[in-house]
C-alpha cells in the first residue's frame, strides 16, 4: 500500500525535475499538515460557559484555522503546477484560432 505521499508525488511523475524538487517540498509540508489538522479534529473548537451559554473559542480552533488555511494555499499551488505542466505548449485552439486568422486575412497589430 502506497504512503499519502508516494500517493501524492505520483501525481507528478512527468513534470520536469525542478518542478518535482519544488513539489516534494510541499507535499512533505502538505502531508505533515493532514496529520496535524487529524488531531485538532479530535479536540474540541468551542468552550461554552453553561451559565451565559457563551462560546468561546479554543486555542485547537485558532491553531486549525490557522494550518488549513496553509493546507489550502499549498493544494492550491499544487493544483496550479500540475494544470501548468498539463498544458500543452501549443494548444489545438490555437491552432485553430490562428488557422482562422490566415483563412481571413485577418491580422491584429
Amino acid at each position: 500500500m502506497k504512503s499519502r505521499k508516494d500517493e501524492l508525488l505520483s501525481v507528478f511523475d512527468n513534470a520536469e525535475d525542478g518542478i518535482k524538487t519544488i513539489v516534494r517540498y510541499l507535499i512533505d509540508d502538505m502531508v505533515y499538515l493532514e496529520s496535524e489538522l487529524s488531531k485538532l479534529r479530535k479536540l474540541p473548537f468551542f468552550l461554552i460557559d453553561k451559565k451565559n451559554l457563551n462560546q468561546k473559542r479554543t486555542e485547537a480552533s485558532i491553531l486549525y484555522a490557522s494550518l488549513i488555511s496553509r493546507y489550502v494555499d499549498i493544494v492550491n499551488k499544487l493544483a496550479a503546477i500540475l494544470r501548468r505542466e498539463e498544458i500543452p505548449e501549443v494548444s489545438p485552439l490555437r491552432v485553430y484560432l490562428e488557422t482562422l486568422e490566415k483563412g481571413n486575412g485577418n491580422t491584429q497589430d
